[in-house]
């Protein structure tokens, strides 16, 4: 009877220990895109402020020059007037330097269906999730990727929709400062309208290494659950051997004096 009970226990004792580790191991994975998410929340910020600077600060400076006369009205460069040329050559820096210490860098890119430089053209995956984000389809759009042999966080951020101060640049191009005609034609980037998402910032976070962190702590929890059930089931096991030989030994003694008592009863024959 006390072997059925503790193969039982057994049972119930490993049955316990997989849903315990089963809700770790999913939880851990819950936490790993948690981490994801915070490092491109960090990385967003200081994506919005350079964004920020860029069309608050450093272009109202260069429209007062123009205004002033101190630059020429059709002046256009896009080393200061572009904030996609800005940020994305900071990212090539920024990628380089990681790479040089054996880093994986973030990566960050710009996809457009209309856009004025080629290499922030949209693929087709990328056009249809832009396209949902222009008809309040999707507020947010992530999705874990596997790249050149490493898996990715990727996320999808749209821009703000095109306002009216944008229409300089990218409304007619009659309304366009001339260098900037001059540099990208006058086909693209125009013809959008106010209201317009005109593209998204497109993140991947490496997660390689957050990945294999949170399955470090499952492991190390793991081990400690497997010691607290196996160490609790050995020493329930052993209380149930104790009960055991406690129930076998008072067995023997009920025996015994049942034995004894008969032997007392019995009378005595004495022969003449």
């Amino acid at each position: 009877m006390g072997k059925i009970r503790l193969k039982t226990l057994a049972f119930l004792f490993l049955l316990i220990f997989i849903i315990v580790t089963s809700l770790l191991y999913h939880q851990e994975k819950e936490n790993t895109i948690h981490e994801a998410e915070k490092r491109m929340d960090i990385f967003m910020k200081k994506w919005k402020a350079l964004f920020d600077y860029v069309e608050a600060e450093q272009k109202k400076v260069i429209y007062e020059f123009q205004r002033k006369g101190i630059l020429d009205k059709d002046f256009f460069d896009p080393h200061i007037l572009s904030f996609t040329f800005i940020s994305r050559e900071i990212q090539r820096r920024y990628e380089k330097e990681e790479l040089a210490n054996g880093i994986i860098p973030y990566y960050y890119s710009l996809a457009s269906t209309n856009p004025r430089n080629p290499v922030n053209k949209a693929t087709e995956y990328e056009a249809e999730i832009l396209e949902k984000f222009g008809r309040n389809e999707i507020k947010t759009y992530s999705e874990v990727v596997d790249k050149e042999s490493n898996r990715f966080y990727r996320s999808y951020m749209p821009l703000e929709r095109t306002g009216e101060s944008c229409m300089k640049c990218h409304g007619s191009p009659d309304r366009a400062p001339k260098d900037l005609v001059d540099m990208y034609g006058a086909v693209a980037g125009f013809g959008e309208e106010v209201g317009w998402i005109r593209a998204m910032v497109v993140i991947e976070i490496p997660i390689d290494e957050i990945e294999k962190e949170a399955f470090r702590k499952f492991a190390s929890t793991s081990v400690v659950l497997l010691i607290i059930f196996a160490g609790s089931f050995v020493f329930i096991s052993i209380l149930v051997q104790k009960e055991r030989e406690l129930q076998k030994a008072n067995a023997e003694l009920q025996s015994l004096s049942r034995t004894d008592g008969y032997c007392k009863s019995s009378p005595i024959r004495h022969h003449p």
